[in-house]
């Protein structure tokens, strides 16, 4: 979770939400972990 964080683009975005993409991407569903961060990104905007 600290690496997520440490990307100012996804300071805003909230836990559950982070958890839930690294959970993908940890899973192996990387390209759905890529789409669900960039449209975390682009709705929480810091």
């Amino acid at each position: 979770m600290d690496a997520f964080y440490s990307n100012y683009d996804n300071g805003a975005i909230p836990i559950l939400e982070a958890i839930r993409i690294v959970s993908l991407s940890q899973d192996g569903k990387t390209e759905k972990a890529d789409i669900y961060l960039l449209k975390a990104q682009k709705r929480y905007k810091p």
